[in-house]
């Protein structure tokens, strides 16, 4: 009963889920530091531009400059997502962070179309 009550939770999950949320991709781009000791960036995203609580953080090796990461939409509205970076050098010595930039990714479509207008009947006879 228990295994049959938890596979059904779990089949609910994955059939619901998709409805109600979305995974959007944001790729967050740069321009490499061109010092010579250059390490890496440190990666810092908030969820908005007042935000002082960092949601996530995460480290490119240079000269990458890009990073791509996936963002959770609520379904039916829209997510504001933010990013800072800082650069670091071998003996980790890190920058200051850059201006914090901001995006909002849309949520889905979920409004239904508009009715169809103009409907009509046309009766005929027949000869």
């Amino acid at each position: 009963m228990i295994r049959k009550t938890l596979f059904t939770i779990l089949l609910l999950a994955v059939l619901i889920a998709p409805a109600f949320a979305a995974d959007k991709t944001v790729i967050l781009t740069w321009t490499p530091n061109t010092e010579t000791d250059m390490a890496g960036y440190t990666g810092f995203r908030y969820s908005s531009s007042s935000d002082t609580t960092v949601d996530e953080t995460w480290t490119v090796i240079h000269p990458t400059a890009t990073k791509s990461t996936v963002i959770n939409v609520p379904d039916n509205s829209s997510t504001t997502v933010c990013f800072e970076l800082d650069a670091y050098d071998l003996s980790n010595n890190h920058s200051a962070r850059s201006s914090r930039i901001c995006a909002t990714i849309p949520g889905n479509d979920t409004a239904a179309p508009g009715p169809p207008t103009n409907v009509r009947i046309t009766i005929s006879s027949t000869p």
